[in-house]
Protein backbone atom coordinates (compact mmCIF):
# COMPACT_ATOMS: atom_id res chain seq x y z
CA UNK A 1 0.00 0.00 0.00
CA UNK A 2 1.48 3.17 -0.95
CA UNK A 3 1.84 5.56 2.04
CA UNK A 4 -0.23 9.16 1.89
CA UNK A 5 2.33 12.12 3.43
CA UNK A 6 -1.13 14.32 3.94
CA UNK A 7 -3.65 13.69 6.57
CA UNK A 8 -6.42 14.64 4.10
CA UNK A 9 -5.33 11.38 1.84
CA UNK A 10 -5.04 13.70 -0.91
CA UNK A 11 -3.69 11.90 -4.05
CA UNK A 12 -1.69 15.26 -4.83
CA UNK A 13 0.42 14.80 -1.51
CA UNK A 14 0.43 10.90 -2.20
CA UNK A 15 3.90 9.10 -2.50
CA UNK A 16 3.19 7.97 -6.34
CA UNK A 17 5.47 5.08 -8.78
CA UNK A 18 7.06 6.75 -11.21
CA UNK A 19 4.39 5.22 -13.94
CA UNK A 20 1.62 7.00 -11.50
CA UNK A 21 3.58 10.52 -11.27
CA UNK A 22 3.22 10.27 -15.54
CA UNK A 23 -0.43 9.54 -15.43
CA UNK A 24 -1.26 12.27 -13.03
CA UNK A 25 0.74 14.78 -14.72
CA UNK A 26 -0.77 13.90 -18.21
CA UNK A 27 -4.31 13.85 -16.89
CA UNK A 28 -3.83 17.58 -15.34
CA UNK A 29 -2.84 18.40 -18.68
CA UNK A 30 -6.17 17.11 -20.15
CA UNK A 31 -8.17 18.70 -17.96
CA UNK A 32 -6.59 21.77 -18.33
CA UNK A 33 -7.75 21.68 -22.00
CA UNK A 34 -10.72 20.52 -20.33
CA UNK A 35 -11.21 23.38 -18.51
CA UNK A 36 -10.40 25.75 -21.19
CA UNK A 37 -12.88 24.34 -23.74
CA UNK A 38 -10.17 22.83 -26.19
CA UNK A 39 -8.43 26.24 -27.17
CA UNK A 40 -5.54 26.89 -24.88
CA UNK A 41 -3.36 25.17 -22.29
CA UNK A 42 -2.32 28.18 -20.50
CA UNK A 43 -4.43 28.67 -16.99
CA UNK A 44 -4.25 30.92 -13.85
CA UNK A 45 -2.95 30.43 -10.67
CA UNK A 46 -6.29 29.97 -9.34
CA UNK A 47 -7.75 27.75 -11.93
CA UNK A 48 -4.83 25.73 -11.51
CA UNK A 49 -5.09 24.87 -7.95
CA UNK A 50 -9.04 24.55 -8.83
CA UNK A 51 -8.39 21.61 -10.92
CA UNK A 52 -5.33 20.34 -8.96
CA UNK A 53 -8.16 20.16 -5.92
CA UNK A 54 -10.67 18.49 -8.15
CA UNK A 55 -8.57 15.46 -8.70
CA UNK A 56 -7.84 15.13 -5.31
CA UNK A 57 -11.65 15.14 -4.04
CA UNK A 58 -12.15 12.81 -7.02
CA UNK A 59 -9.94 10.68 -6.55
CA UNK A 60 -10.37 10.95 -2.65
CA UNK A 61 -13.40 8.81 -3.39
CA UNK A 62 -11.62 6.20 -4.31
CA UNK A 63 -9.53 5.94 -1.85
CA UNK A 64 -12.22 5.80 1.03
CA UNK A 65 -13.33 2.45 -0.77
CA UNK A 66 -9.63 0.88 -1.04
CA UNK A 67 -8.06 2.65 1.22
CA UNK A 68 -4.67 2.88 -1.08
CA UNK A 69 -3.72 4.43 -4.58
CA UNK A 70 -2.39 1.49 -6.36
CA UNK A 71 -4.28 1.57 -9.07
CA UNK A 72 -3.45 3.23 -12.54
CA UNK A 73 -4.52 7.10 -11.96
CA UNK A 74 -7.13 7.18 -14.41
CA UNK A 75 -9.05 4.19 -12.81
CA UNK A 76 -8.67 5.75 -9.46
CA UNK A 77 -10.52 8.77 -10.77
CA UNK A 78 -13.01 6.98 -12.92
CA UNK A 79 -14.34 5.08 -10.07
CA UNK A 80 -14.26 8.64 -7.91
CA UNK A 81 -16.66 9.79 -10.82
CA UNK A 82 -18.58 6.72 -10.63
CA UNK A 83 -18.81 7.04 -6.64
CA UNK A 84 -19.86 11.14 -6.97
CA UNK A 85 -22.72 10.32 -9.42
CA UNK A 86 -24.32 7.81 -7.12
CA UNK A 87 -23.67 10.63 -4.34
CA UNK A 88 -25.31 12.99 -6.96
CA UNK A 89 -28.49 10.71 -7.38
CA UNK A 90 -28.79 10.66 -3.32
CA UNK A 91 -28.64 14.38 -3.22
CA UNK A 92 -31.52 15.37 -5.78
CA UNK A 93 -33.57 12.57 -3.63
CA UNK A 94 -32.80 14.68 -0.88
CA UNK A 95 -33.62 18.28 -2.37
CA UNK A 96 -36.63 17.02 -4.14
CA UNK A 97 -37.63 15.95 -0.34
CA UNK A 98 -36.72 19.52 0.63
CA UNK A 99 -39.04 20.96 -1.87
CA UNK A 100 -41.84 18.65 -0.59
CA UNK A 101 -41.48 19.99 3.04
CA UNK A 102 -41.20 23.82 1.89
CA UNK A 103 -44.90 24.57 2.70
CA UNK A 104 -43.75 23.90 6.58
CA UNK A 105 -41.61 27.11 6.26
CA UNK A 106 -43.09 30.97 5.92
CA UNK A 107 -39.65 31.65 5.79
CA UNK A 108 -38.10 33.72 2.77
CA UNK A 109 -34.68 32.27 3.61
CA UNK A 110 -35.59 28.82 3.54
CA UNK A 111 -36.77 29.06 -0.44
CA UNK A 112 -33.63 30.90 -1.03
CA UNK A 113 -31.30 27.73 0.50
CA UNK A 114 -33.59 25.55 -1.98
CA UNK A 115 -32.17 27.89 -4.73
CA UNK A 116 -28.46 27.52 -4.26
CA UNK A 117 -28.65 23.84 -3.79
CA UNK A 118 -30.60 23.58 -6.78
CA UNK A 119 -28.02 25.99 -8.96
CA UNK A 120 -25.15 23.68 -7.64
CA UNK A 121 -27.04 19.96 -8.46
CA UNK A 122 -27.77 21.56 -11.95
CA UNK A 123 -24.11 22.41 -12.78
CA UNK A 124 -23.76 18.52 -11.71
CA UNK A 125 -25.43 17.87 -15.19
CA UNK A 126 -23.05 19.75 -17.15
CA UNK A 127 -20.10 18.81 -18.99
CA UNK A 128 -18.30 20.82 -16.38
CA UNK A 129 -18.99 19.00 -13.53
CA UNK A 130 -15.74 17.43 -13.10
CA UNK A 131 -14.78 21.17 -11.66
CA UNK A 132 -17.94 21.66 -10.11
CA UNK A 133 -18.10 18.50 -7.70
CA UNK A 134 -15.64 20.07 -4.79
CA UNK A 135 -16.98 23.28 -4.98
CA UNK A 136 -19.81 24.98 -3.51
CA UNK A 137 -19.99 28.86 -4.17
CA UNK A 138 -22.60 29.56 -1.91
CA UNK A 139 -22.80 30.00 1.63
CA UNK A 140 -25.83 27.60 2.20
CA UNK A 141 -26.50 30.42 5.06
CA UNK A 142 -30.12 28.85 6.04
CA UNK A 143 -28.61 28.18 9.77
CA UNK A 144 -29.27 24.85 11.19
CA UNK A 145 -29.86 23.75 14.68
CA UNK A 146 -26.06 24.16 15.17
CA UNK A 147 -25.53 27.05 12.83
CA UNK A 148 -23.99 27.64 10.03
CA UNK A 149 -21.99 25.25 7.69
CA UNK A 150 -18.82 27.37 8.13
CA UNK A 151 -18.92 26.75 12.32
CA UNK A 152 -20.15 22.86 12.69
CA UNK A 153 -17.99 19.98 12.96
CA UNK A 154 -19.10 18.88 9.15
CA UNK A 155 -17.45 21.43 7.93
CA UNK A 156 -14.12 19.52 7.72
CA UNK A 157 -16.29 17.99 4.63
CA UNK A 158 -16.65 19.75 0.86
CA UNK A 159 -18.54 19.84 -2.35
CA UNK A 160 -20.76 17.38 -2.45
CA UNK A 161 -20.49 15.77 0.65
CA UNK A 162 -20.43 18.87 2.17
CA UNK A 163 -23.96 19.63 0.91
CA UNK A 164 -24.92 15.90 1.18
CA UNK A 165 -24.32 16.25 5.14
CA UNK A 166 -26.10 19.56 5.07
CA UNK A 167 -29.50 18.25 3.64
CA UNK A 168 -29.43 15.63 5.99
CA UNK A 169 -29.34 17.29 8.83
CA UNK A 170 -32.06 20.53 7.42
CA UNK A 171 -34.12 16.94 6.73
CA UNK A 172 -34.09 15.71 10.69
CA UNK A 173 -34.92 19.16 11.39
CA UNK A 174 -38.06 18.75 9.03
CA UNK A 175 -38.60 15.86 10.20
CA UNK A 176 -38.83 16.63 13.37
CA UNK A 177 -41.46 20.05 12.73
CA UNK A 178 -43.75 17.67 10.69
CA UNK A 179 -45.02 16.24 14.36
CA UNK A 180 -45.96 19.86 14.81
CA UNK A 181 -47.40 20.81 11.26
CA UNK A 182 -51.05 20.98 12.55
CA UNK A 183 -49.87 23.82 15.01
CA UNK A 184 -47.48 26.00 12.76
CA UNK A 185 -50.38 27.85 11.23
CA UNK A 186 -51.34 29.41 14.59
CA UNK A 187 -47.73 29.64 15.77
CA UNK A 188 -46.33 31.64 12.54
CA UNK A 189 -49.78 33.76 13.30
CA UNK A 190 -48.87 34.20 17.57
CA UNK A 191 -45.36 34.78 16.69
CA UNK A 192 -46.26 37.76 14.20
CA UNK A 193 -48.50 39.11 16.60
CA UNK A 194 -46.53 39.07 19.27
CA UNK A 195 -43.34 39.96 17.97
CA UNK A 196 -44.96 42.60 15.48
CA UNK A 197 -42.42 41.65 12.58
CA UNK A 198 -43.05 38.93 9.77
CA UNK A 199 -41.30 36.05 10.74
CA UNK A 200 -40.35 35.54 6.97
CA UNK A 201 -38.43 38.55 7.37
CA UNK A 202 -35.91 37.02 9.80
CA UNK A 203 -32.88 34.94 9.66
CA UNK A 204 -33.71 32.52 12.29
CA UNK A 205 -33.84 28.31 12.88
CA UNK A 206 -37.44 27.22 12.56
CA UNK A 207 -36.29 23.88 13.98
CA UNK A 208 -35.03 25.88 17.16
CA UNK A 209 -38.13 27.85 18.03
CA UNK A 210 -40.22 24.82 17.68
CA UNK A 211 -37.72 23.00 20.04
CA UNK A 212 -37.73 26.12 22.16
CA UNK A 213 -41.40 25.99 22.30
CA UNK A 214 -41.97 22.64 22.75
CA UNK A 215 -39.66 22.50 25.82
CA UNK A 216 -41.56 25.16 27.41
CA UNK A 217 -44.73 23.66 27.30
CA UNK A 218 -43.44 20.04 28.46
CA UNK A 219 -41.43 22.07 31.74
CA UNK A 220 -44.73 24.50 32.31
CA UNK A 221 -47.49 22.25 31.26
CA UNK A 222 -46.06 18.71 30.66
CA UNK A 223 -48.23 19.25 26.83
CA UNK A 224 -46.45 17.89 23.40
CA UNK A 225 -47.37 21.34 21.69
CA UNK A 226 -45.80 24.15 20.75
CA UNK A 227 -48.66 26.45 21.18
CA UNK A 228 -48.96 28.83 24.78
CA UNK A 229 -52.61 30.54 24.21
CA UNK A 230 -52.38 32.48 27.59
CA UNK A 231 -49.30 34.48 28.92
CA UNK A 232 -46.92 32.49 31.46
CA UNK A 233 -46.18 32.88 34.71
CA UNK A 234 -42.87 33.46 35.77
CA UNK A 235 -43.12 31.73 39.14
CA UNK A 236 -44.10 28.09 37.24
CA UNK A 237 -39.74 28.36 35.95
CA UNK A 238 -38.39 30.24 38.86
CA UNK A 239 -37.42 26.94 40.73
CA UNK A 240 -37.02 24.29 38.13
CA UNK A 241 -33.71 22.57 37.77
CA UNK A 242 -32.55 22.84 34.32
CA UNK A 243 -30.15 20.48 34.12
CA UNK A 244 -32.65 17.60 35.51
CA UNK A 245 -35.41 19.06 33.95
CA UNK A 246 -33.77 19.29 30.14
CA UNK A 247 -32.69 15.35 30.65
CA UNK A 248 -35.58 14.47 31.64
CA UNK A 249 -36.97 16.17 28.17
CA UNK A 250 -35.06 14.35 26.11
CA UNK A 251 -35.81 10.96 27.73
CA UNK A 252 -39.33 11.90 26.90
CA UNK A 253 -38.60 12.76 23.76
CA UNK A 254 -36.84 9.20 22.95
CA UNK A 255 -40.28 8.16 23.85
CA UNK A 256 -41.68 9.77 21.15
CA UNK A 257 -39.47 10.53 17.85
CA UNK A 258 -36.93 8.61 15.48
CA UNK A 259 -34.12 7.69 18.23
CA UNK A 260 -31.43 9.73 14.82
CA UNK A 261 -34.19 12.84 15.45
CA UNK A 262 -33.39 13.06 19.53
CA UNK A 263 -29.75 12.17 19.07
CA UNK A 264 -29.80 15.29 16.47
CA UNK A 265 -31.49 17.70 18.77
CA UNK A 266 -29.47 16.72 21.51
CA UNK A 267 -26.49 18.54 19.83
CA UNK A 268 -28.75 21.86 21.24
CA UNK A 269 -28.88 20.51 24.89
CA UNK A 270 -26.49 22.72 26.70
CA UNK A 271 -27.74 25.95 24.47
CA UNK A 272 -31.75 24.57 25.45
CA UNK A 273 -30.63 25.08 29.30
CA UNK A 274 -28.81 28.03 28.75
CA UNK A 275 -32.10 29.71 27.51
CA UNK A 276 -34.34 28.43 29.75
CA UNK A 277 -31.72 30.10 32.58
CA UNK A 278 -31.98 33.10 31.10
CA UNK A 279 -35.51 33.33 30.49
CA UNK A 280 -36.75 32.45 34.23
CA UNK A 281 -37.43 35.67 35.13
CA UNK A 282 -39.65 37.03 32.15
CA UNK A 283 -40.59 33.63 29.80
CA UNK A 284 -43.02 36.07 27.85
CA UNK A 285 -40.44 37.58 25.98
CA UNK A 286 -39.21 34.56 24.80
CA UNK A 287 -41.87 31.94 24.49
CA UNK A 288 -44.56 32.93 21.98
CA UNK A 289 -48.25 33.20 23.44
CA UNK A 290 -51.01 34.75 22.12
CA UNK A 291 -51.66 37.55 24.21
CA UNK A 292 -49.23 40.59 24.18
CA UNK A 293 -50.53 42.52 27.44
CA UNK A 294 -48.17 44.11 29.74
CA UNK A 295 -45.68 41.95 31.95
CA UNK A 296 -43.80 43.44 35.02
CA UNK A 297 -40.78 41.84 36.03
CA UNK A 298 -40.01 43.04 39.92
CA UNK A 299 -36.50 42.98 40.99
CA UNK A 300 -35.99 42.93 44.47
CA UNK A 301 -33.17 44.76 46.21
CA UNK A 302 -32.12 42.62 49.01
CA UNK A 303 -28.30 42.78 49.14
CA UNK A 304 -26.88 44.65 51.84
CA UNK A 305 -24.05 47.09 51.62
CA UNK A 306 -21.21 44.66 53.28
CA UNK A 307 -21.85 41.98 50.92
CA UNK A 308 -21.48 44.92 48.34
CA UNK A 309 -18.65 45.47 49.61
CA UNK A 310 -17.33 41.92 50.10
CA UNK A 311 -17.75 40.96 46.36
CA UNK A 312 -15.64 44.06 45.33
CA UNK A 313 -12.94 43.17 47.52
CA UNK A 314 -13.18 40.02 45.42
CA UNK A 315 -14.18 41.55 41.98
CA UNK A 316 -10.58 44.26 42.42
CA UNK A 317 -8.27 40.95 42.77
CA UNK A 318 -9.86 38.82 40.30
CA UNK A 319 -8.30 38.13 36.95
CA UNK A 320 -11.42 36.86 35.30
CA UNK A 321 -13.69 40.10 36.21
CA UNK A 322 -16.25 40.14 33.83
CA UNK A 323 -16.56 36.12 34.75
CA UNK A 324 -17.27 36.88 38.02
CA UNK A 325 -19.63 39.69 36.99
CA UNK A 326 -21.68 37.69 35.40
CA UNK A 327 -21.46 35.11 37.82
CA UNK A 328 -22.55 37.53 41.23
CA UNK A 329 -26.21 37.76 42.22
CA UNK A 330 -26.02 41.64 42.55
CA UNK A 331 -28.72 43.57 42.16
CA UNK A 332 -29.08 45.77 38.72
CA UNK A 333 -27.99 48.80 39.95
CA UNK A 334 -25.01 47.48 41.21
CA UNK A 335 -24.24 45.67 38.33
CA UNK A 336 -24.47 48.90 36.67
CA UNK A 337 -22.51 50.60 39.31
CA UNK A 338 -19.19 48.25 38.57
CA UNK A 339 -20.09 48.77 34.88
CA UNK A 340 -19.88 51.93 34.81
CA UNK A 341 -16.81 52.56 36.79
CA UNK A 342 -14.83 49.12 37.10
CA UNK A 343 -14.63 47.97 34.12
CA UNK A 344 -12.45 48.35 30.93
CA UNK A 345 -13.82 49.41 27.60
CA UNK A 346 -13.02 46.28 26.15
CA UNK A 347 -14.53 44.36 29.54
CA UNK A 348 -17.49 46.29 29.25
CA UNK A 349 -18.00 44.70 25.80
CA UNK A 350 -17.50 41.24 27.01
CA UNK A 351 -20.18 41.65 29.18
CA UNK A 352 -22.89 43.47 27.51
CA UNK A 353 -22.57 40.47 24.46
CA UNK A 354 -22.38 37.75 27.52
CA UNK A 355 -25.73 38.99 29.53
CA UNK A 356 -29.14 37.63 29.18
CA UNK A 357 -31.59 40.38 27.08
CA UNK A 358 -33.33 41.07 29.95
CA UNK A 359 -30.52 42.43 31.84
CA UNK A 360 -29.26 43.90 29.01
CA UNK A 361 -32.65 45.67 28.55
CA UNK A 362 -32.41 46.56 32.48
CA UNK A 363 -28.86 48.51 31.79
CA UNK A 364 -30.22 50.34 29.04
CA UNK A 365 -33.51 51.26 30.90
CA UNK A 366 -31.13 52.55 33.76
CA UNK A 367 -28.56 54.71 31.16
CA UNK A 368 -31.33 56.61 29.23
CA UNK A 369 -34.32 56.85 31.40
CA UNK A 370 -35.17 59.89 29.26
CA UNK A 371 -36.14 57.68 26.05
CA UNK A 372 -39.20 55.82 28.07
CA UNK A 373 -41.89 57.91 27.76
CA UNK A 374 -44.65 56.73 29.67
CA UNK A 375 -47.45 54.78 28.10
CA UNK A 376 -45.62 55.18 24.80
CA UNK A 377 -44.08 52.45 22.71
CA UNK A 378 -40.47 52.16 22.93
CA UNK A 379 -38.91 51.43 19.08
CA UNK A 380 -34.92 50.59 19.18
CA UNK A 381 -32.91 52.36 17.65
CA UNK A 382 -28.78 52.43 18.18
CA UNK A 383 -28.83 55.63 16.98
CA UNK A 384 -30.76 57.72 19.41
CA UNK A 385 -28.19 56.60 21.76
CA UNK A 386 -24.98 58.92 22.75
CA UNK A 387 -21.99 57.61 21.40
CA UNK A 388 -19.29 59.04 23.16
CA UNK A 389 -19.21 57.63 26.55
CA UNK A 390 -18.35 53.60 27.13
CA UNK A 391 -21.54 52.20 27.13
CA UNK A 392 -23.26 53.72 24.42
CA UNK A 393 -19.95 52.65 21.89
CA UNK A 394 -19.79 48.84 23.38
CA UNK A 395 -23.76 48.77 23.34
CA UNK A 396 -23.70 49.63 19.62
CA UNK A 397 -21.23 47.23 18.96
CA UNK A 398 -23.27 44.77 21.13
CA UNK A 399 -26.52 45.85 18.99
CA UNK A 400 -24.92 44.96 15.65
CA UNK A 401 -24.01 41.90 16.23
CA UNK A 402 -27.63 40.72 17.54
CA UNK A 403 -29.63 39.64 14.57
CA UNK A 404 -33.44 40.77 14.29
CA UNK A 405 -35.05 38.12 16.09
CA UNK A 406 -33.04 38.76 19.53
CA UNK A 407 -33.83 43.03 18.59
CA UNK A 408 -37.48 42.41 18.38
CA UNK A 409 -37.19 40.33 22.21
CA UNK A 410 -35.43 43.13 23.49
CA UNK A 411 -37.66 46.17 22.27
CA UNK A 412 -40.23 44.02 23.52
CA UNK A 413 -38.45 43.90 27.22
CA UNK A 414 -37.63 47.52 27.09
CA UNK A 415 -41.80 48.08 26.76
CA UNK A 416 -42.46 45.59 29.61
CA UNK A 417 -39.67 45.26 32.05
CA UNK A 418 -40.04 47.20 35.56
CA UNK A 419 -37.45 47.42 37.85
CA UNK A 420 -39.38 47.67 41.49
CA UNK A 421 -37.47 47.59 45.01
Amino acid sequence: MNQIKSSHLLISKAKLNHKQKIQYHNMIKKLILQFNHENSSSLSKRNYQRIICSIDYICLQSFLLHHNYQDSIQNIFNEGLSVLEIKKDEALTKYQKLVQDSYLYRLSQYNEILQQLHEYLYALNTPFRIFRYAFVHHDLDYPLLDGLPLYHDMYHKKGLDLVNEYMDRLILENQFIHYFEHELDDFYDHFEHFMQCSYSDLQINLCETVLIQFAGNYFINQKLSILFEDEIDSSLLNHLDYVKKTDEFYQTMQQIFPLDIVHYLSKNKNQLILKFTQMKNNPNAFLIHSQRSKVNVILQDDHTFSSFEKFLDEFSHSDCRVQLLLQSSLNIYEISEIFQNDLTYEEKINYLQDIPLSQLALLIQLNYPELFIFHQQFSLNIHEFDHNDEFSAALQITLEAKNKYQIKQLEYLLNHLEIKK
